[in-house]
């Protein structure tokens, strides 16, 4: 399931003492399903900081609250609006942050919408940053 991170805080509760020497920085992630729903997992900071997990970014996480990759091949999908609420871009990225190509062959992909907020263009690219010719299956 691909969830949305909604607020990423430090894990502070150590009860009446500090935390444990060799115990990893950890924090509490909220994340946010298709539906609405809310759940919380503690996670290692590092791993978010290393795999540069931000809040509003969507991602999947494993049993054990690790980072996984999902079917199509990427782990984060990172998208833009425009001011009107139209997506312009989404990109799909890999566990490292990096741009993951799919399937279908592409990377990234960016719309262009008219004054009704139809799409008149949509345009392919690649890991390079570059557009690219998709292999497209119906």
């Amino acid at each position: 399931m691909i969830y949305t991170v909604k607020r990423i805080d430090e894990d502070l509760d150590f009860g009446c003492e500090e935390r444990p020497k060799g115990m990893p920085v950890m924090a509490i992630v909220t994340l946010t399903n298709s539906s609405g729903e809310e759940i919380r997992i503690k996670a290692e900071d590092a791993m978010l900081y290393e795999c540069n997990i931000n809040e509003g970014d969507k991602v999947c996480f494993d049993v054990n609250n690790k980072l996984c990759m999902r079917t199509g091949g990427y782990a984060k999908v990172l998208e833009k609006y425009d001011p009107r609420g139209n997506c312009t871009e989404v990109a799909y990225r890999d566990e490292n942050d990096r741009p993951c190509l799919l399937k279908d062959g592409y990377a990234k992909l960016s719309f262009q919408y008219d004054d009704r907020g139809n799409v008149v263009k949509q345009v392919y690219f690649g890991t390079d940053d570059k557009p690219c010719i998709i292999q497209q299956s119906f």
